[in-house]
């Protein structure tokens, strides 16, 4: 089975996992501690092993109001041979716990560290705080199959320090309403222009047909990466973060595309075809103006689509989403910006993992999740 398939498997529980296990130290007060474990198969027959159950504690993240039904859990303890203790910390608090936990050590043996160029996690490995498993990785054969691109993305002084979470080098594109394109006679958007075109129907053509003058075009946030301006700019042939000109490496704001980007946006400023508070506003703002039917289009995590579609139905139960990434640019080239392939990794503390007997078992945890 592929990592990536591997991958999706772990995503029920390790999605959330990411939200950090919290402990009953000071450094994690108002966290959630969600005590996972039993003797029993899901169908309810004893699990027959050589040996006891991995204890294994995991630092994870939030995402929902709750920590989620242990069914999944118990199904995973149960193939694995494992007893999991979920430690949970909200997504809104992740960044202040985990650096007091870089500050003060950890309580687990599996972290979850989303931002791996963290300078307080980034002194932490270079003090010697985890183990280093890229030796390791070749003796379990899905670790092994690991993606050699996003490995270096996740290296540290060129060593291997955890196991990525992996996601699409890709995940920016265009959400927008389907119905309202209907309405206003348009096909899907191919290029800039089409884009601007689209834009400026569902600003002046009443795409709801509800008779009045209340929609915008783009719905947009206070965020020139993951926000609409990113994935504009690769359009316009802005280079992702980087790129050659005349044998020079440059940032990307000293390309030609990053300033027609910047033109394009305060066109649709000055033609009122995005909020007006799109340098304000927060991603929930953003959310709700499409959401509630105030605007057609989004731009960002195409991820986004399928619970915009849900949001956006209870107010307007005939809504219809669609989406599209391959947005020509001035020059007829399709682009799009390009991540680097994860969200993080879980890494290992020597505090906790005292041995590699112990990281050994732990790794095996992770290659039967494969």
């Amino acid at each position: 089975m592929g990592w990536r398939r591997m991958m999706v498997r772990i995503g029920t529980v390790c999605f959330l996992l990411f939200p950090f296990v919290a402990s009953a130290s000071g450094c994690f007060s108002g966290t959630t501690a969600v005590r996972v474990g039993g003797d029993t198969a899901p169908d309810g027959e004893a699990v027959r092993t050589a040996e006891p159950p991995l204890e294994l504690s995991w630092l994870a993240i939030l995402y929902a109001q709750s920590p989620p039904r242990d069914t999944v859990l118990r199904k995973i303890e149960a193939a694995t041979n494992t007893r999991l203790n979920i430690l949970w910390v909200p997504d809104a608090l992740k960044e202040g716990k985990l650096n007091m936990a870089f500050a003060s050590g950890f309580p687990t043996k599996v972290v979850t560290v989303p931002d791996i160029r963290n300078p307080a996690f980034l002194k932490a490995v270079r003090s010697g705080w985890f183990w280093e498993i890229g030796p390791y990785l070749r003796d379990y054969p899905n670790l092994a199959a690991m993606k050699p691109t996003i490995l270096k993305n996740t290296a540290i002084d060129g060593k291997t320090y955890g196991i990525y979470r992996e996601r699409d080098l890709s995940r920016q594109g265009v959400i927008f309403r389907r119905d309202w394109l209907d309405n206003v006679g348009l096909a899907l958007p191919q290029t800039i222009d089409d884009l601007y075109k689209v834009l400026k129907a569902f600003t002046e053509l009443d795409p709801d047909r509800n008779g009045i003058h209340d929609t915008f075009g783009l719905a947009d946030r206070n965020d020139l990466k993951f926000g609409a301006f990113k994935t504009l700019s690769s359009y316009f042939g802005t280079p992702n973060e980087w790129g050659w000109n005349d044998g020079k490496l440059l940032p990307e704001f000293m390309f030609d595309g990053y300033m027609e980007t910047m033109k394009f946006m305060r066109t649709l400023y000055r033609e009122k075809l995005i909020n007006p508070d799109f340098a304000l506003a927060s991603k929930t703002r953003q959310w709700d103006y499409f959401a509630q039917g105030k605007a057609g289009v989004y731009i960002g995590n195409m991820d986004d689509a399928r619970n915009l579609n849900a949001a956006a139905a209870k107010s307007d139960p005939a809504v219809r989403i669609d989406l599209v990434n391959r947005i020509a640019g001035p020059d007829g080239r399709h682009r799009v910006w390009s991540q680097a392939g994860h969200n993080g990794m879980f890494v290992f503390p020597k505090s906790n993992v005292t041995t590699e007997a112990e990281l050994r078992r732990i790794l095996a945890f992770f290659d039967r999740l494969a």
